[in-house]
This record gives C-alpha cells, structure tokens and sequence, in this order.
C-alpha cells in the first residue's frame, strides 16, 4: 500500500521551482514452504550392496521434508521526503531521503543527493550520490532443503539449512543483516548539433556485507566432523553476508537522426558499457570457519560475482522507417567471460567476445496490424566451447553449464502479427 503526494511551487524570489514530494509505504510478505510427497522423501528400506542403508528420497532434489515446514511473515513501514529545486535556469538540485522499519531486522535511513547544471544549451553536467539497502529476503532467511551434489566425483547429499537453524548457529554464522551500499555517479550531455546526441555517465558503487550462499561443508573434513556431529549430519550450506563489493563502469551512447525526405527517417545510436565488480578486501568468515574462506565463498562463487557477466557490450543499432516500412539491423557485441574452477585451476576457461546480430522488418498494414519477420542472432553466432576434459565432463557439456555471454541455443527466427484497438 503507497502513499504519494507531490506538489510544484514557484517561490519566485527564492527559487526558480521547487517540487516537494513525500510519501510512505506499507508492505506485507510471506513466504511457506509445504511438506513434499512422501513418496519424494522417505526411507524406502533399500540397502547398498555392502549391507547399508541407501540414501533415502528422489535423488538431486527430494521433497521437501516435513521438519522443513515454513511459514515466515514480516511487514515493513516506510516514509521518504523529496526536494527537487531548479535554483535557476542552469542549475537544478534534488534531495531525498527515506526511513523504512521492518518487523524481523530493525529501521535503516537513507539518503540521496544529486544535481544537473547546464554549462551551455548544448552541454550539460550532471551528478550524485546516495546510499542503499536490500534487506534478506524471506527466502534466504528461511528457505531449507536437501539436494544431491556431485563432489570429486562422489554423489553426496547436502542440506541447506535456514539462518535460524541451530546447525547454522553451530558454524558461527550470526543473523543475516541487510546490504548496504553507497553509489557516486556524474556524467555529461553534449548536443552539439540539433539531433545528434552523446552522453557519459560513470558510477562506483560499493556494496557491503553481500548475502551469498556458501560452498558445502562435510564430515570429511575433522574440524567440520566435530560441529555437524551432534545433529546427524553429514553436510551442510547456509546463507552468509560474506562479502563487500566494488562496481565500477561508464554507460556510453551517441546517437543521430535525421529525415531523409517526407515520411522517411534514419536513426543511428552507439550503446556501450564498460564495468567491474571485484571482492573488495577479505572473505568474512567466523571464528568457527578461520582457514575455510575457501569453502565458504569459493573460487567459482567469487568468478561468479566477478567474471561471469562480460566486462563489455556494445551495441550497434540502425532502424530505416518510411511510410508503413520499418527495418531494424543490431549488432551486438558481448565481451570476454571467465569461468574458474571451484578446486582444479588447470581447468580455468576464457571465453572469447562475440559479435551476434539481430534483424527484424516490419510492415503497418493499416491503422490496427503489424506484421513482422525477424530473427536473433541471425548467423547462430555460439559462445567458444569448453576445452578442458573436466568441464566437458565425457562430452555432456560442450558449452559452459556454467559461464556464457548469451546462451547457446544459436539463431531464432520469428514471425510477428500484432493487433492494435483503440
């Protein structure tokens, strides 16, 4: 349920404008988890061929069990106040601020502060900063379950056990808090003639105390023996705020247009962005888990914060329209990813950049229907195979499980009607 108001003054010998906006916010959530059926779960009383027990439930993921039974609440409350002033013709302010409490985790308040000052009618500088929060979903508060993984080449069963369990309590892992954060962004509008456009914006953002789900811990290793012991268990994982973060990057686009007689136009733009995420200083591990940074946040779970997403796309548009025609060319270019193996560093990958091009064409057949022909990744472009033999694991994965820029299912073409009523 919101609440917003807003209102734009005129304080003439004060301010050019003023707009004043404020509100508040009440948001209810739930989340339950329900028992699975039996048959996904139970024992069944097989038995290996040395006489023991077989793991009991559907293999890879069993039902969920009753003791997993959930159902969690929380509500929210919040209110924010927004200043927005153009003290003059050039130069434009905005401040704003929000308080939020929630039932399960206490208050945060948080801030923004931004502005835009026109150099020229054709330049324009802008900037701000502000920090941030995401609160622990329900779901990684919560949610519990068994699964079966593969480990040095042995099918063992782990389970993920809630943030208010007493197995996670065991590991020293304290309650989730929120993540929070602090962005700075400044940027430039330059329109040196009439249709033609560029802008720059950079941003850094750092992130504190990322929620991330850990690697499995298992008997196998003594010191983790001695925790799990006293509740049966053999193997566990839990969510953790284990990392800060640093993001950094520049948005790029220039794009031009022109009429090239009646009713005919040709558009051009340039999209680019150029970003990093890197860990920034230690893993956070508790006392328990000295020496298991490792475990907790592994080297493929720190590749996947860092390298999975390409560091660069661009994009190439041109859309040709005249009289009931239109024709749109993409090209798309996704930049270098990395995958790195959780234990096995000869069996790190590089995957290369790619070009991927997308077309459609489309015709208005009247005031109510448009027809289209179109295709993505037209020439079915594929990512680099995986070369080494452990991630092609006996020829079932010829392309990363893992790591890729745009999927591997090649070229799709399509056919289009749409119906507009009025």
């Amino acid at each position: 349920t919101n609440l917003d108001v807003s209102r734009k003054f005129q304080p003439r010998k004060l301010l050019q404008s003023l707009n004043l906006a404020f509100g508040s916010e009440f948001r209810f959530e739930s989340y339950h988890i329900l028992p699975g059926d039996e048959a996904s779960w139970v024992y069944g009383g097989d038995t290996t061929s040395s006489g023991e027990p077989k793991v009991p439930g559907a293999q890879v993921f069993p039902g969920f069990h009753p003791e997993d039974k959930t159902d969690a609440k929380r509500y929210s409350n919040s209110v924010y106040l927004d200043f927005e002033a153009d003290v003059n013709k050039k130069l434009l302010i905005d401040l704003a601020g929000r308080f939020e409490r929630y039932s399960d985790f206490g208050g945060t308040l948080n801030g923004k502060l931004a502005g835009r000052y026109k150099i020229t009618p054709m330049l324009m500088l802008r900037g701000g900063g502000s920090t941030g929060f995401r609160a622990p979903s329900l779901q990684q508060l919560f949610l519990t379950n068994t699964s079966t993984q593969i480990t040095n080449g042995q099918l063992i069963q782990v389970q993920l056990f809630n943030n208010e369990s007493r197995v996670t309590r065991q590991f020293g892992i304290p309650k989730l808090k929120e993540e929070r954060s602090i962005n700075f962004s400044s940027g430039i509008t330059l329109e040196p003639l009439e249709h033609l456009l560029f802008t720059a914006d950079v941003y850094h953002i750092d992130i504190k105390d990322r929620i991330v789900l850990s690697g499995f811990f298992s008997d196998a290793d003594s010191q983790v023996a001695v925790i799990l012991e006293p509740f049966g268990v053999r193997s566990a994982q839990f969510f953790a705020n284990a990392v800060n973060t640093r993001t950094k990057g520049i948005d790029l686009l220039g794009s031009y247009d022109f009429t090239l007689k009646e009713k005919a136009k040709l558009k051009f733009s340039i999209a680019g962005n150029i970003s990093s995420t890197r860990i920034k200083g230690n893993i956070k591990v508790s006392e328990q888990l000295k020496g298991k940074e490792e475990t907790l946040f592994s080297r493929e779970e720190q590749a996947r914060l860092q390298y999975y997403q390409p560091g660069q796309k661009w994009i190439f548009s041109g859309n040709f329209s005249f009289s009931n025609w239109e024709f749109m060319l993409n090209f798309i270019r996704f930049g270098e990813v990395r995958y790195l193996h959780p234990t096995d560093k000869s069996a790190d990958e590089v995957f290369s950049p790619k070009w991927v091009t997308d077309l459609v064409l489309s015709y208005r057949a009247g005031k109510n229907l448009r027809l289209s022909i179109g295709g993505t990744n037209i020439f079915n472009v594929l990512p680099d195979q995986n070369k080494s033999p452990v991630n092609i694991n006996e020829g079932r994965f010829l392309y990363s499980n893992v790591v890729t820029q745009y999927g591997a299912n090649g070229a799709f073409y399509y056919a289009k009607v749409e119906l507009f009523f009025k």
